[in-house]
């Protein structure tokens, strides 16, 4: 599958690198949200909307949304510096962004990928040039290798968790061939799924339902044509079904109990399509306008709103942040916010991806390209009642 980049490449270029498969607090009094900095919109003091920028780390010059607790309450994802190095950071109205701490030994950048219902445990990748560890973070034990580096299966990357923190998915080495899924659950250490994956790098996205007992991801087929998997204990790896035409489709979200997942479906001409699978129901999204690609990376507790993002390029500064609202009715972020009153606070911005949603579907999180040009993650508080007008 193709990239997300493209000639008109971000910089720093966004955390996803070139692999195979493309890669998103809650309705509070405005008082509150004014002492955290958050912008209203006026109009609705029952329910504000706000936007919000969250800067980098000291001394960076770029940051990357890519990770929400499922409570709206901690946004975790990357800063980078001006060579393009990334820090993983974990961010919340009270402290602002704050980096999770000194990375393993030996791999001194990293980024966050997944966080639990709460943000009390994030998990990761650590990196240095093309070697990578899966980490997992608490307040309590700092950044921590998953597994250790010479253990087999060994994990490198750690990117979807349950609600509590105790299941991880991600893709883990082995002695042979592409690195292979794996799902951990602590005492148990990473019990490989019998797939492998084409994707072990910083772009992967994974979902895990909240107990952790469906994990949808993307799997490498026959003549690595990758496919959107779902497993459970009762039956293992199964193939989920695909559109017309299809010749390639991956997951990277799924819904509280496992039965809604979210991705995309890809077609020979190149394009990607968002895509949704309900039980096993199979449906399109569409895209934007006349865009070539769009992918769906997650979704609120119940599969009613899911975010995403759509464009003749993704990862690119020409993309848009989209979300799906209970019709399906695919939008444009940016422009559901304006409408809602936050005209003036976007003014510059420009959202290209919306990679999180918390469960209730009033708060999203991703990626953006400030005023100044440089990318930049963002949160923003939406109403439901907004996109069913």
């Amino acid at each position: 599958m193709n990239s997300w980049s493209s000639p008109q490449q971000l910089d720093p270029p966004l955390v996803w690198e070139k692999t195979s498969c493309p890669r998103s607090l809650f309705c509070a009094c405005a008082v509150a949200l004014f002492a955290t900095g958050w912008f209203l919109a006026p109009a609705n003091a029952s329910c504000p909307v706000s936007f919000q920028g969250l800067g980098q780390l000291p001394g960076d010059v770029a940051s990357q949304g890519l990770a929400l607790s499922n409570d709206g309450r901690v946004v975790g994802g990357a800063s980078f510096d001006a060579s393009g190095a990334p820090h993983a950071f974990r961010w919340t109205a009270e402290t602002g962004m704050v980096a999770l701490g000194a990375p393993p030994p030996g791999f001194p950048n990293s980024v966050a990928l997944a966080t639990n219902r709460n943000g009390s445990v994030i998990v990761g990748i650590a990196l240095f040039f093309d070697e990578r560890v899966a980490f997992r973070w608490t307040e309590a034990t700092g950044v921590q290798r998953l597994t250790p580096v010479k253990a087999t299966p060994r994990a490198i990357s750690a990117a979807g968790i349950s609600a509590r923190g105790d299941v991880i998915a991600g893709a883990a080495a082995v002695t042979t061939g592409l690195p292979e899924i794996y799902r951990w659950t602590g005492p148990g250490g990473v019990v490989t799924l019998g797939v492998q994956s084409s994707q072990a790098g910083n772009d992967v996205r994974w979902g895990v339902s909240a107990k952790g007992d469906v994990i949808a991801g993307v799997a490498a087929g026959e003549d690595h044509q990758d496919f959107a998997f779902r497993w459970t204990a009762t039956d293992g790896v199964v193939a989920l079904p695909t559109l017309p035409d299809a010749v390639k489709s991956g997951a990277f979200g799924v819904s509280k109990h496992g039965n809604v997942i979210v991705g995309f479906t890809g077609f020979s001409d190149n394009s990607l399509e968002a895509t949704i699978w309900n039980d096993d129901r199979v449906e399109g999204l569409g895209a934007l306008d006349d865009d070539f690609l769009s992918v769906a990376l997650k979704t609120s507790k119940q599969g009613r709103v899911i975010v995403g993002s759509s464009g003749e390029c993704l990862g690119c500064g020409a993309a848009r942040a989209v979300i799906w609202d209970k019709g399906r009715r695919i939008l444009d972020l940016r422009e559901v916010l304006v409408k809602a009153g936050l005209e003036k606070e976007l003014d510059g911005w420009s959202l290209v991806e919306a990679n999180s949603v918390s469960d209730d579907g009033r708060v999203v999180s991703g990626v953006a390209i400030n005023p100044d040009g440089n990318t930049e993650a963002f949160v923003a508080t939406i109403c439901p009642q907004l996109l069913d007008q």
